[in-house]
């Protein structure tokens, strides 16, 4: 049971993320929005496999990819948007208006 609905609020997170690539246009505000819902999704899908499996060998290898994820997520985010900066990607608003 709480497998289960761990898995649907980790892809309710995603489905959040696809919506947020859609909706703003600033690179900036994508980086950010990504990697937050990115990370939480990713946490809470693993974590619900960790309990759909039970406690064995191979949640212990999830545990690694959870401090493995927690550990070079905000480096990616960070190297991500420093590229955007140093190239001189443009601000632009953040929200797209219906026109």
């Amino acid at each position: 049971m709480i497998a289960s609905l761990l898995l649907i609020i980790g892809c309710l997170f995603i489905g959040f993320s696809i919506f947020g690539i859609v909706q703003y246009r600033n690179i900036f505000t994508k980086i950010l929005l990504i990697s937050k819902v990115d990370t939480v999704a990713t946490l809470t899908v693993i974590i619900g496999l960790i309990f759909y499996q039970g406690f064995d060998a191979s949640s212990i290898k999830l545990i690694i990819l959870i401090v493995f994820l927690m550990i070079t997520n905000p480096i990616n985010t960070h190297m991500i948007a420093r590229v955007a900066w140093l190239h001189g990607v443009p601000f632009e608003d953040s929200v797209r208006t219906k026109s």
